[in-house]
């Protein structure tokens, strides 16, 4: 596993570039830190400053749409569901959890709802109170993970470049509920290691995350492993992204333009 890097060393901009260019991002990479306290940085937007309270996964589309720097807690935490895993707040009454998502229609059964939510990653309770969460490439913090926002290919070429040097295969456990916030935050923090998320519903209402797009999230100790295998891997045999396409072979057509075909008189250049 690659050492913790330190901040002082690094510029987040140049890995940020790295990464977009590599992949041809539409939006730049996603920096987040879990923070023991709600100590924020200067400049950090808290949604309940404005009078609102938003989601996770709104805060994580401001970062890469608006290019802000915005600090949650769960006093700027509009969504119940992320409450849990991120242990801002305790469920009295277990039925309760399960009540709600057997009204969302997440299950068909409770022991079906049961068995959704005991595969939720989450964190210790009061752990870790707040979020902090920038586009990388403006963060001025030691983030935790880095989310990335790509399509099929993209994300393709991501876990291409994970395996890259080793390590081992990529295992996804995918349940597309918390997703951006649970399986693309806490999942790879606690893993140390990369995770794909399919965007759930809560992404794509509140956070307008498009069809296309899929959440390829690391811990931050795989960044320049996954810079260097994005550069190298495949390059034997010119894959990259977007991937090449071979167009020296000969088409076959339906027996119709055959016909068509063999009718014809070349003309030839006098």
């Amino acid at each position: 596993m690659v050492s913790r890097m330190g901040e002082s060393k690094i510029s987040w901009r140049e890995k940020s570039i790295d990464l977009e260019t590599l992949l041809r991002l539409r939006t730049p990479p996603v920096a987040v830190k879990l923070l023991e306290d709600e100590n924020f940085p200067p400049g950090t937007i808290r949604p309940s400053q404005m009078g609102i309270e938003i989601t996770i996964c709104q805060a994580i589309t401001a970062a890469r749409h608006m290019f802000q720097t915005i600090g949650m807690s769960a006093d700027d935490n509009a969504c119940p569901p992320s409450m849990f895993p991120f242990g801002w707040a305790e469920i009295e009454d277990s039925n309760a959890l399960i009540e709600f998502f057997k009204k969302a229609g997440h299950g068909a059964s409770d022991d079906a709802i049961v068995e959704i939510i005991s595969k939720l990653p989450t964190l210790e309770p009061g752990k870790y109170p707040a979020l902090l969460i920038a586009p990388l490439r403006r963060c001025t913090f030691q983030p935790d993970v880095i989310m990335i926002f790509g399509n099929a290919a993209q994300v393709g070429r991501l876990i291409f470049a994970r395996t890259y040097l080793g390590g081992g295969a990529l295992k996804a456990e995918m349940i597309s509920r918390a997703a951006s916030c649970a399986e693309g935050i806490i999942r790879p923090f606690k893993s140390r290691d990369c995770a794909v998320t399919i965007p759930g519903g809560g992404d794509r209402v509140f956070a307008s995350i498009d069809d296309d797009e899929l959440i390829f999230s690391f811990h931050v100790e795989w960044l320049d492993r996954i810079i260097e295998g994005l550069k190298n891997a495949g390059r034997g045999i010119g894959l990259r992204y977007p991937m090449p396409r071979f167009m020296m072979y000969k088409p076959v057509f339906p027996q119709e333009f055959q016909k068509l075909r063999s009718k014809m008189k070349i003309i030839k250049r006098k």
